[in-house]
């Protein structure tokens, strides 16, 4: 792996967690907060130094919930609308795993949050 001691790097990988007690609204808010503040740092650092910036519509972070055995997993993603200069975000789930249903379940959720950090 080559490290680049220049290059800016961004957190692009979240995780909200509440045990069960915790609210999983409460977890769910949080993870779109923090992936819409992911978002609009990937894109300053992908539109640094540029005059006219533009959005292409594509997700570059990933945030997750797990609440009471539940892996959720979501994108974020932001667009400018045509009549406005501020953008708009946009939350996609990826799908839900019941983590403590099955190992069949269980592998699966972790290895799509594996690869989702990665």
């Amino acid at each position: 792996m080559r490290v680049r001691q220049q290059s800016p790097i961004a957190p692009n990988f979240f995780l909200a967690a509440k045990g069960p007690d915790g609210s999983a609204s409460v977890a769910k808010r949080q993870a779109c907060y923090d992936d819409a503040l992911g978002a609009r740092g990937m894109h300053s650092l992908q539109e640094y130094g540029k005059k006219e910036t533009e959005s292409d519509n594509n997700a570059y972070t990933i945030s997750s919930i797990y609440h009471d055995g539940t892996l959720k997993m979501f994108t974020s993603h932001l667009s400018k609308p045509p009549n406005s200069d501020r953008p708009e975000y946009y939350m996609t789930q990826i799908n839900t795993w019941g983590m403590t249903g099955s190992i069949e379940t269980f592998r699966e959720g972790a290895i799509w949050y594996r690869n989702g950090r990665d």
